[in-house]
């Protein structure tokens, strides 16, 4: 069989599907068969040899794979082979000493991957010696522990190289970076540790004492980097070290931000004493923080906490509203009773914030009435309290009378719109789904009525939709579900509104969205303004074909539009759809594969459909490069075909076939 025949088969696949044919095909051969096919094809061009190889991985054939090492054109993909086959020591040991820095990097990576860590070992003194500091410390993520920890001061690595060390050998990386912060100071050390904050931030996770030890005595660093929840969660996983070495300064930074705690660290701090964690909680920054602590500790003694980390009458005074609602019921309004009644202003906004802390049915009246205050700021706090308080009643009449309040809030000043409609979009979908109706569309009216509604606004109102229409989609509630589409349509046909429905309601709200818009859209394109039909199109993401006259439009656009932007968004949408991609991608080949680039240029995009043949690649398929397995950078790089294409169009020079396919090189 020659190669062209037996590439033939498979050529109008897609890559994938061809892949995965190839590897099938590989598997039936006998071994005569194959060895007939392998010579074929490695007899042929770079394509062809490269498919040879990879006949070779599926049927283990190590020798093919080992000789393909040596070949400079194949050692990309045999290197990355080598990963998951048991290819000998000495063919990589032998391109670490003596290849070029490109390929020494990929091998690198080989041995990460495979965890060939003995064989690292033994090469790293020797890459030392021969290729100097910086391919050692490349090599280093590739060795064990203890080799690391003998080299890494040695050596030296970069940030990148830290990062992926941590995982390997915490204990190396907190030593070095250790010593490395111990040789500055000032703002040497506070530059150079918001230089590391990432690494720091990971470098928590594994020996979080140590990194709190950096940053013990540097509270303006503290402060920007605790602001990290993976930093802030990690350095409370181990609380009783911190409460040893008086730790106060960073665990005040740690309180103005909230954070989830992982489950590590609410453990640790439920294994405190009750003295310990109410010191814990003092040292703690009044903010979001402190609920945080309390919400991991056993709801029976956390009044006992809160009162031994303010005693006596600072309890009062200086306890924060967060801390108060994680209280019991009975302990929460009795607290708030006491400190309204030694109140010295009801006005102010600490007694508004506590105000909500009563029952709706006894915090409503005053909070309704601070609404009114002609102060945007104190409007602000006492919606929000008034919103939040409906909200813990868990009662959907309370809930629903609160909203219908806010009526007059969804027409005040934006940021008082904002700040009420936080606490809806977060609501318990039980509470969303027993609003009325004509609650839900006054705020949606009024939101787009509003000429300084912010993008901030529209995401709340299109959350609160989004969840009321799920809701209404799990219970069968039809007529609900009509009347929330058209709502969330009305809302998105502002360009002010988030640039994407939700996955799950692109095909059930879609067409009444478009529904909405298909004349101003069209009225547009007429007159050549294709802006709000890009738009839309955005909407739906892949689920495009959901409007068959829009898509049909944006197909239009990304063939005719005299502007390159223009059409080149317009493609990007049409080939949205992984089902039809390649289909498409190939008609706009044919009809103009210069204006085609940008858009087969990403990672998604895929060559070689029924309509756009593997044959109109092979032109530049054969001069593209192979994919590197590793980098200096550890990462990944894209497909061969997907990586230089836009500056190889010129080479597709062949003119289209009356089938529409580009014609096939002889």
């Amino acid at each position: 069989m020659s190669s062209m025949s037996f590439w033939d088969k498979f050529e109008s696949l897609p890559f994938p599907a061809r892949m995965r044919a190839l590897a099938e095909h590989a598997l039936a051969l006998s071994e005569s068969e194959y060895a007939a096919v392998r010579r074929a094809l490695d007899a042929a061009g770079d394509h062809e040899r490269h498919i040879a190889l990879h006949l070779a991985v599926v049927r283990r054939d190590l020798d093919f794979v080992e000789r393909a090492l040596a070949d400079p054109v194949l050692r990309p993909r045999a290197l990355a082979a080598t990963v998951r086959l048991p290819i000998p020591d000495s063919p990589l040991a032998e391109l670490v000493v003596r290849g070029a820095p490109r390929d020494r990097v990929a091998v690198y990576g080989v041995l990460r991957r495979s965890r060939r860590r003995a064989l690292a070992d033994e090469l790293i003194a020797e890459v030392h010696r021969r290729h100097g500091p910086g391919d050692a410390a490349a090599l280093l993520p590739a060795c064990s522990p203890e080799v690391v920890a003998r080299w890494l001061p040695e050596v030296g690595a970069g940030v990148g190289v830290l990062h992926r060390l941590v995982r390997n050998a915490p204990a190396a990386v907190a030593e070095y970076v250790a010593g490395e912060a111990a040789d500055r100071d000032g703002q040497e050390l506070s530059r150079w540790l918001r230089g590391h904050r990432n690494l720091l931030a990971l470098l928590a996770t594994e020996k979080p004492l140590v990194v709190a030890r950096l940053l013990r005595d540097q509270p303006r660093v503290c402060s920007m980097l605790t602001r990290d929840p993976r930093l802030t969660g990690a350095l409370l996983s181990e609380p009783a070290e911190l409460l040893r070495w008086d730790g106060r300064t960073l665990l005040r930074s740690l309180g103005y931000e909230g954070v989830t705690l992982p489950a590590v660290a609410r453990r640790a701090i439920a294994a405190l004493s009750v003295d310990q964690i109410a010191n814990l909680l003092s040292w703690f920054g009044r903010g979001p923080g402190r609920a945080c602590l309390l919400r991991a500790l056993p709801i029976q003694i956390r009044r006992q906490v809160v009162e031994l980390a303010h005693p006596g009458e600072q309890l009062t005074a200086t306890i924060a509203v967060g801390e108060l609602r994680e209280l019991p019921d009975p302990d929460r309004i009795e607290l708030a009773r006491r400190i309204l009644a030694e109140s010295r202003s009801e006005r102010s906004w600490r007694h508004l914030e506590i105000t909500g802390a009563l029952p709706y049915s006894e915090a409503a009246a005053p909070l309704l009435e601070a609404t009114s205050s002609h102060r945007y700021q104190e409007r602000r706090v006492a919606w929000a309290t008034l919103l939040t308080c409906a909200v813990a009643e868990r009662d959907p009449d309370a809930f629903t009378e609160a909203l219908r309040a806010a009526r007059r809030a969804w027409s005040d000043q934006d940021v008082v719109r904002a700040s009420a409609l936080r606490p809806v979009a977060d609501a318990p979908a039980r509470l969303l789904s027993a609003v009325p109706l004509e609650v839900v569309r006054e705020a949606v009216v009024a939101t787009v009525a509003s000429r300084d509604a912010t993008r901030e606004t529209f995401v709340l109102v299109s959350r609160w939709l989004v969840r009321s229409l799920t809701g209404a989609l799990a219970r069968g509630l039809a007529e609900r579900v009509t009347t929330l589409q058209g709502l969330a349509a009305r809302l998105h046909a502002d360009p002010r509104s988030p640039g994407q429905f939700s996955a799950q309601h692109q095909v059930t709200a879609g067409p009444q969205l478009w529904a909405e818009l298909r004349e101003r859209v069209l009225h547009d394109a007429r007159s050549g303004r294709y802006s709000a039909a890009l738009r839309v199109a955005g909407l739906f993401g892949e689920k495009l074909a959901s409007a068959p006259e829009l898509e049909a439009l944006i197909g239009e656009i990304a063939r005719t539009a005299a502007n390159p932007a223009d059409a080149a968004a317009a493609a990007r949408r049409w080939v949205a759809d992984p089902a039809t991609r390649d289909q498409r991608v190939g008609e706009l080949v044919a009809h103009d594969p210069r204006s085609a680039g940008p858009t087969c240029s990403g990672r998604s995009f895929r060559p070689a459909g029924p309509t756009c043949s593997t044959a109109c690649w092979r032109p530049a398929n054969r001069c593209l490069p192979c994919r590197p397995v590793g980098s200096a950078d550890g990462r990944r790089r894209s497909r061969p075909l997907s990586r230089r294409t836009p500056r190889l169009w010129p080479t597709i020079r062949k003119p289209v076939c009356g089938n529409g396919n580009p014609q096939r090189d002889s």
